[in-house]
């Protein structure tokens, strides 16, 4: 979906992203890299391939829109040390 503000084009994207062709940027936020080693570390079962598909996902959303800027806000990773990271 493309919104317009001010004369100024923004794609949000459906993998939960936003990219502003004008500046070539593509913005995401909050991947917690390493969730599912964290929560499954903890007794809390997740699938595995979690990290996995979030990497893909990332992958992706860059091929498609191929930005010379990549914007992460807030936490890339989601405990500082696991086993998926």
């Amino acid at each position: 979906m493309t919104i317009t503000i001010r004369e100024e084009n923004f794609i949000l994207a459906k993998e939960r992203a936003l990219f502003l062709p004008k500046q070539q940027l593509l913005a995401i936020s909050d991947l917690h890299l390493g969730k599912s080693a964290h929560f499954r570390k903890a007794g809390v079962q997740v699938p595995s391939t979690l990290a996995k598909q979030d990497l893909q996902r990332l992958s992706l959303i860059i091929d498609r829109y191929e930005p010379q800027v990549l914007l992460i806000n807030g936490d890339m990773f989601h405990h500082e040390l696991n086993s998926d990271v």
